[in-house]
């Protein structure tokens, strides 16, 4: 009997941009990651086609399987805002997360013991607390990359107990463009880069940057620009 080629695979990336609409991508998907073959990195591009609630639940089924199935590598990368399934926050299988444009409001149950490494780009974060309670269930963590965290609703502080509990192993963390970087969790790190940038400051960055690129023209071109002419050398 022969073997789909798919069965030896572990590594896979959907993308429902090249399906016709969500629901045929919906059967694919389900019909791997339902299959008892092992998946052990699942990237997952999901937003082209517009969600629904059968498309969303469709969506949360896929997260409560891989956290049945034992996936080490995980990446979402959402086209819409959206909010995840509290089943993901018990993967406890994860060793490498990248989260793109995503809700996280769920934090009374967040267990990654396994995670080394996070990728957070464009997060929308429930509170502060709910952000200090996401990062206290990776013990394990050794790299964080963290761009536009937002906090959406009213923000509650963090208590303090949960101030008082750096990540014990990271190595490496690097936070920007976002308003609140909660270095008390970050402060074990070997490398640390936290800031913001502005707009004004990307304005003042690119014409620095244009300038510079014209200097290097008339450099090359062996212009020379005096206070009273302006001369090609030969």
């Amino acid at each position: 009997m022969e073997t789909a080629l798919w069965l030896s695979l572990s590594s896979f990336d959907f993308n429902d941009g090249y399906f016709p609409d969500f629901r045929k991508f919906s059967d694919f998907v389900t019909s791997v990651i339902s299959s008892p073959h092992s998946v052990q990195s699942l990237r997952l591009t999901c937003g082209f086609h517009p969600f629904v609630n059968s498309s969303l639940l469709d969506f949360h089924f896929f997260l409560n399987r891989v956290a049945l199935k034992g996936v080490h590598e995980l990446d979402l990368g959402l086209v819409t805002l959206t909010r995840l399934p509290y089943s993901f926050y018990g993967c406890k299988t994860l060793v490498t997360l990248k989260l793109n444009n995503v809700i996280l409001i769920d934090s009374s149950y967040v267990d990654f013991p396994l995670l080394k490494s996070l990728y957070l780009n464009d997060i929308n974060f429930g509170s502060q607390a709910i952000m200090f309670k996401f990062l206290c269930g990776c013990p394990n963590l050794e790299y964080l990359h963290a761009r536009s965290l937002q906090f959406i609703g009213r923000d509650i502080p963090p208590q303090v107990e949960e101030e008082d509990k750096p990540l014990p192993k990271l190595v490496r963390a690097r936070m920007v463009d976002s308003p609140y970087t909660p270095f008390p969790m970050l402060c074990n790190a070997q490398f640390l880069r936290a800031g913001v940038v502005s707009n004004a400051t990307l304005i003042l960055i690119t014409c620095f940057l244009f300038l510079f690129r014209i200097y290097l023209f008339i450099k090359s071109s062996n212009y020379y620009i005096s206070t009273n002419n302006f001369f090609l050398c030969n």
